[in-house]
């Protein structure tokens, strides 16, 4: 019969696991949430409905998550790795995390250093996105990957904020470059025109 290479045989990643999540408090069918997957924080989106039904899943309530081995996929702002041979690039994919807040207090530093520890969670979880997206499409590996931060303090007078991560990359398949033996060259150089004329 025949045999589909998966992106895990192909490039060494170990095969998906499976995770059973609780619904949280406040969080629906179709909306998104972060769970911890062996230290990481990942942002997943909770199924629309119960085995494509109408019927949503509710907070409490219980669905499978899919947990891919995003820590062996390369990932790089680099147009290339190092001792590395790119032999497959596909078209460029994206990931988006946000997060809205409402400002308490100004020029408190404590609410200054939370906003930065909110900024690196939304960059981790959009570059995990990004890497399950890369594993789907059986890659090992994004470059020249470029990370956009914007932020949003127009509601409620300043004091309502929104922050959107978005990282953008080339997903690519890389192999260790062959250890090729060095090749000698010799050149001769043949006159265009004969002194015979």
């Amino acid at each position: 019969g025949l045999h589909r290479q998966t992106a895990g045989a192909k490039h060494g990643l170990h095969p998906p696991q499976k995770f059973r999540v609780t619904v949280p408090e406040g969080k629906k069918g179709g909306d998104t949430m972060v769970v911890n997957v062996h230290g990481e924080s990942r942002t997943i989106r909770i199924p629309h409905g119960h085995n494509d039904t109408d019927k949503p899943y509710l907070p409490g309530e219980k669905f499978y998550y899919t947990a891919k081995d995003t820590h062996k996929v390369y990932a790089s702002t680099l147009p290339m790795i190092p001792g590395m041979e790119i032999i497959q690039s596909k078209p460029v994919i994206w990931a988006t995390a946000s997060l809205a807040f409402l400002r308490v207090r100004f020029n408190d530093q404590n609410e200054q250093t939370q906003m930065v520890k909110a900024v690196s969670d939304l960059l981790e979880r959009a570059q995990n996105q990004l890497l399950e997206k890369a594993i789907d499409l059986e890659c090992n590996a994004v470059l020249g990957m470029t990370i956009n931060i914007a932020n949003d303090s127009s509601g409620d007078m300043g004091n309502s904020k929104l922050v959107v991560v978005t990282v953008c990359g080339t997903p690519c398949s890389v192999l260790p470059l062959r250890n090729l033996p060095a090749v000698n060259a010799e050149a001769v150089v043949v006159p265009l025109y004969s002194d015979a004329m």
